[in-house]
C-alpha cells in the first residue's frame, strides 16, 4: 500500500515538473510501474518454510543436548556396571572362602547380600551363584 503512494506521488510530481516546464502530462496510469504484491500462498509459502527451518534447527539443538547429557550417563553406567561385576567377583570368591574355611554362616550371609542385585548382573554371574547355592544345599 505504501508502495502505490509512493509511485503515485512520485508518478504526480514527475507529472507536475513536466507541466511546469511547458510540457505535456502523460496520463498516471502509464507512468506508474505495476507492484506486484506476493499473493496470500506466496506468503503462507515463506512462512511455513521459515517455521520448518526453524524446528529443523530447533530439533537440531535439542539432539545435541540430548546426547551431550547421554554420552556422561552411558559412560557411568557401564563403570557401575563394571564395579558391580568386580563386587559380584569379589563376593564369590569370598563365599568360597568362607565355605572352605568353615565359615557356613558368613558365606549364607554373603550369598544372600549377592542376590539382592543379581538381577542386574550378567548370566555366567547368576550361575555361579546358583552353584554355590546347589553347594551350600548340599552340605
Amino acid at each position: 500500500m505504501k508502495k502505490r503512494f509512493i509511485l503515485s506521488s512520485v508518478a504526480s510530481l514527475f507529472a507536475l515538473g513536466l507541466v511546469a516546464c511547458g510540457q505535456e502530462q502523460a496520463p498516471v496510469e502509464e507512468t506508474a510501474v505495476p507492484v506486484e504484491e506476493p499473493t496470500l500462498l506466496e506468503q503462507a509459502t515463506e512462512a511455513a518454510r521459515d517455521a520448518s527451518d526453524q524446528i529443523t534447527d530447533m530439533v537440531s539443538q535439542a539432539a545435541d543436548r540430548t546426547e551431550e547429557t547421554i554420552e556422561p550417563m552411558a559412560e557411568d553406567a557401564r563403570e557401575m556396571s563394571d564395579d558391580a561385576l568386580a563386587r559380584a567377583e569379589h563376593m564369590i570368591e569370598q563365599i568360597k572362602s568362607d565355605w572352605s574355611e568353615g565359615d557356613e554362616e558368613g558365606a549364607r550371609s554373603m550369598l544372600e547380600r549377592l542376590e539382592s542385585f543379581a538381577a542386574d548382573l550378567p548370566e555366567t554371574i547368576k550361575d555361579e551363584i546358583e552353584r554355590l547355592k546347589a553347594m551350600m544345599a548340599r552340605d
